[in-house]
């Protein structure tokens, strides 16, 4: 990020956006007296997600029930609640740093918790990343030379909006110099999309249809007769285009999880796409559903070998979401604490599960006001990360990004990484 100084004004140059997981470098900020008065580059969710800073409805004060305190007394009132707690929780960290995210895992190791994320189509990714099953489609790469886009289950003209004009689909590249002209795009999803638009093969599935439909692709590319299938035609243009691809870009998106039986569906994705594989280039990228998505499944796998719902107890980890997970935990009313950074289980979370959150046991950070925070215990007022504070997440293909502050942080907010650093020193 460069900067030029006019005067009383600022120009930021190539800043980097908070806005979702493609985390575009090429915006151009204008800051005069300590405001963010122009953004320039951003579409409507990356303009939204720097002007939050302003918004009526940011976090203000810590304070402990009604009682406005301290940092101090608010991170030693933390502290006690969850090293009291026999079965914390700690969730949340996917709109946080990648620190930040460490010392989220050190916080749930100190005091015996479970340690989980709200759901993400990358964390069934990363033993496939880890084992070299798949390969990331980069960014700058897949904008280079991929001449097949494929959208799987993913819609980013409504939740990546500049996926298409800046990476995957519409500029030109070394390999494609009449940018979109020279790409086959193809979107499979069980709906009509918006993204749907700009493909050549927009092939509607069934709801759980993805693993058939694979299997359908797979017979063909064989040249195998086929079961009777409802996808014959749809399978059969598709695999014509893809024998004639030299490099195909497939992006998989949230609608897998909630397809049901997401890791099937991703191993059968997997297999056709190593078959494929054989004779030319394929990548297979996640679109992360929040800013750092991807960190949140990378960190924790990284250390301790599971992407999500982790619980430790006694230096031991125990994986296996059915009785590790958030949501089973919740389900049976298991954690007596809770400690969300970021987050807001209400949105994502089935009431079922979510209303068994313990409120009165719940210490929360974030930078905005949510249902969750009007019923915590604890408040803890943030600063936003790529706004008003630094710090490194990873993008959806897994390249480390830096995010840098623009402007000071508002007086009584805190970055989350100091917030969990003093309350490691308190626990």
């Amino acid at each position: 990020m460069s900067l030029k100084s006019y005067l009383e004004n600022t120009v930021l140059e190539e800043v980097v956006c908070p806005g979702c997981s493609l985390l575009c470098n090429d915006l151009v900020v204008k800051i005069s007296n300590g405001e963010v008065r122009v953004v320039e580059g951003a579409c409507s969710h990356g303009y939204q997600a720097i002007k939050t800073y302003s918004m009526d409805s940011r976090l203000r004060g810590f304070t402990i029930g009604l009682k406005n305190v301290d940092l101090e007394e608010t991170v030693r009132k933390s502290a006690e609640i969850l090293s009291s707690s026999s079965k914390p929780l700690i969730y949340g960290f996917d709109e946080c740093s990648n620190k930040a995210i460490e010392l989220g895992l050190k916080v749930a190791e100190k005091v015996n918790g479970i340690f989980d994320t709200p759901p993400s189509i990358c964390q069934p990714l990363m033993p496939l990343i880890a084992s070299g099953d798949i390969e990331l489609g980069v960014f700058e790469d897949v904008l280079d030379n991929a001449d097949m886009i494929v959208f799987w289950a993913a819609n980013p003209a409504e939740t990546n909006l500049r996926h298409a004009s800046r990476y995957s689909v519409m500029p030109r590249g070394n390999s494609v110099p009449l940018g979109r002209e020279n790409r086959i795009v193809a979107v499979v999803d069980v709906r009509n999309s918006w993204t749907m638009k700009i493909a050549q093969h927009q092939i509607k599935i069934d709801l759980g249809g993805d693993v058939e439909f694979t299997e359908s692709l797979d017979r063909i590319y064989d040249g195998k007769p086929l079961k009777t299938s409802r996808y014959t035609g749809a399978a059969s243009s598709l695999i014509n285009d893809i024998k004639r691809a030299r490099y195909i870009a497939f992006f998989i998106g949230h609608g897998l999880i909630l397809n049901g039986n997401v890791n099937d569906t991703i191993l059968s994705i997997v297999n056709i796409l190593r078959k494929i594989g054989a004779s030319k280039r394929i990548t297979l990228t996640p679109i992360a559903e929040r800013i750092n998505s991807m960190g949140a499944a990378q960190i924790p796998y990284k250390l301790y070998k599971y992407s999500h719902a982790l619980k430790f107890s006694n230096g031991s980890i125990e994986y296996n979401p059915v009785s590790t997970s958030a949501y089973g935990g919740l389900l049976r009313g298991d954690f007596d604490a809770v400690l969300l950074v970021k987050t807001d289980p209400t949105t994502h979370l089935p009431l079922s599960a979510s209303r068994k959150i313990p409120f009165s046991k719940t210490i929360i950070l974030d930078y905005r006001e949510t249902v969750a925070s009007s019923r915590s215990q604890i408040r803890v007022p943030l600063s936003i990360l790529g706004v008003e504070a630094s710090g490194e997440v990873i993008r959806s293909d897994g390249v480390p990004t830096k995010l840098e502050k623009i402007i000071d942080e508002r007086e009584n907010t805190i970055h989350e990484e100091e917030f969990l650093r003093k309350l490691l020193e308190y626990l």
